[in-house]
């Protein structure tokens, strides 16, 4: 039962993040580099305490995606940021 549960949360939690990716990419909303680096920070979170409680596979995959997200967030530069320094 709990490698069931756990493929079902890695699957929505895959899904959250295709979902903000693709919003992200429309522009339909505009993280902030900060922004994106506490949503895997969340996510990593969250793969710790399932790995504290059944220690799946899965549960290493959601780490792995948080901190890729993490480190996605530090390397991502806002436009309007870099838009005001091509202006100076």
């Amino acid at each position: 039962m709990s490698e069931l549960l756990g493929i079902f949360t890695f699957i929505l939690i895959l899904l959250i993040v295709v979902i903000f990716t693709f919003l992200s990419s429309l522009n339909f909303t505009h993280p902030t580099a900060v922004q994106i680096q506490l949503f895997g920070i969340h996510i990593t979170i969250v793969g710790g305490f399932l790995l504290l409680n059944n220690g799946l596979i899965t549960s290493y995959l959601i780490l792995i995606l948080g901190v890729c997200i993490g480190v996605y967030g530090s390397f991502k530069q806002n436009k309007s940021i870099s838009q005001s320094d091509e202006r100076n």
